[in-house]
C-alpha cells in the first residue's frame, strides 16, 4: 500500500525545479553526443565515398595516359615521328621518344583552358620555331570561354578527357562517366561544361605533371637510378650537350629530372587547394585507398 503522508505534508505531485534542470542537462548532453557521431559517421562517410571516387577516376586517367605513352612508341617505331622532331633531336632514338611522348602527353592532357587551345611549339626560342604541334579539336569548345580559377579549368578538362574520352576515342575506359560518380554542369560564359564533383560537392580536378618533393621520396623513384623523369630514363634530356636545348625541353616540357605523376585531386571539406585536407589520385594507388 502507498504510505500515507505525515500530517502537515503534502502529497509530492511534480519534480522540483533542481531536478529538472539535472534531467534537461542530461538530455542535451546525450542530444549533443548523439549529434557530434552522427556528424562523424557522416564525415567518414564523405571521405570515403571521395577516395573511392578519385580511385575509380585515377584508374581511367592511368588507362588514357598509358594508351599515349604506347602510341608514342609506336609513332617511333612505325616512323611517324615528324622529321622535324627527329631533326631536333639529333637523330637520337632516346631523346626523339622522350621528347615526342612528353609533347603529346601535353597535348591531349591540358591542365589549363590556355594549354588546351593553343598549340605547343619546340625550338629554340625566342626566334626559331622547328615544329608546332596543334591543338585538339576535342578542346575547341573551350575557345573564347572566360577563365575560371585553375581548379575548375582542370576540372573540366578532366571530365573532357576522362569522359568524353578525347584521347583514345572509347577504348580506354570500360565504365560510363556516371559510375564514376556525380556530376555538375557549370555555365562558362554562355557554354554550359561538366565536371566530377565529390562527396564535399566539390569539382574533381586534375595535373598532368606533379612534380612536388612528396613525389620525390623512396616511395615513388628508384633511389639508386641517377634519372628519375619516367620521361627521360637515361638522362638523354637533361643532360643534353646542346644547353640551348636543354633549356628549351626545361621550360617547356619540364624536363628536370624528377619524377612527374598525372593525377587526380579533391580539395576536400575545406574546398581550398593546397591545404592537408586535399586528397590525391596517385596516393590512393600506391596505397590502395
Amino acid at each position: 500500500m502507498k504510505p500515507m503522508p505525515k500530517r502537515g505534508e503534502r502529497p509530492r505531485t511534480a519534480m522540483t525545479l533542481v531536478e529538472l534542470l539535472v534531467v534537461l542537462a542530461i538530455a542535451a548532453t546525450l542530444v549533443a553526443l548523439t549529434g557530434a557521431a552522427v556528424y562523424k559517421t557522416a564525415e567518414v562517410q564523405k571521405m570515403r565515398a571521395t577516395k573511392n571516387q578519385l580511385f575509380k577516376l585515377q584508374q581511367s586517367l592511368d588507362a588514357e595516359y598509358e594508351r599515349i605513352v604506347k602510341q608514342c612508341e609506336a609513332d617511333q617505331l612505325q616512323g611517324r615521328v615528324p622529321p622535324e622532331v627527329v631533326a631536333y633531336c639529333d637523330n637520337d632514338r632516346e631523346r626523339i621518344r622522350s621528347v615526342w611522348t612528353a609533347m603529346k602527353l601535353r597535348q591531349h592532357f591540358p591542365d589549363s583552358f590556355a594549354e588546351a587551345t593553343s598549340g605547343f611549339q619546340i625550338g629554340i626560342p625566342p626566334n626559331t620555331n622547328i615544329y608546332t604541334l596543334q591543338p585538339l579539336a576535342t578542346f575547341a569548345s573551350l575557345q573564347g570561354v572566360p577563365n575560371p580559377d585553375p581548379v575548375t579549368q582542370s576540372a573540366v578538362l578532366l571530365y573532357i578527357i576522362v569522359a568524353e574520352k578525347s584521347v583514345s576515342g572509347g577504348g580506354a575506359m570500360a565504365s560510363s562517366a556516371d559510375e564514376l560518380g556525380p556530376t555538375r554542369a557549370i555555365a562558362l560564359g554562355n557554354r554550359n561544361f561538366r565536371v566530377f564533383l565529390d562527396a564535399y560537392e566539390n569539382p574533381v580536378g586534375f595535373q598532368r605533371w606533379r612534380q612536388t618533393p612528396d613525389v620525390q621520396t623512396p616511395d615513388y623513384v628508384d633511389v639508386k637510378s641517377n634519372f628519375h623523369d619516367p620521361l627521360d630514363p637515361t638522362g638523354k634530356i637533361s643532360q643534353w650537350p646542346d644547353a640551348t636545348k636543354r633549356s628549351a625541353m626545361s621550360t617547356g616540357l619540364r624536363f628536370n629530372n624528377l619524377n612527374r605523376l598525372a593525377t587526380v585531386f579533391s580539395t576536400g571539406k575545406d574546398r581550398n587547394f593546397g591545404t592537408d585536407d586535399d586528397l590525391y589520385g596517385y596516393v590512393l594507388r600506391r596505397h590502395g585507398k
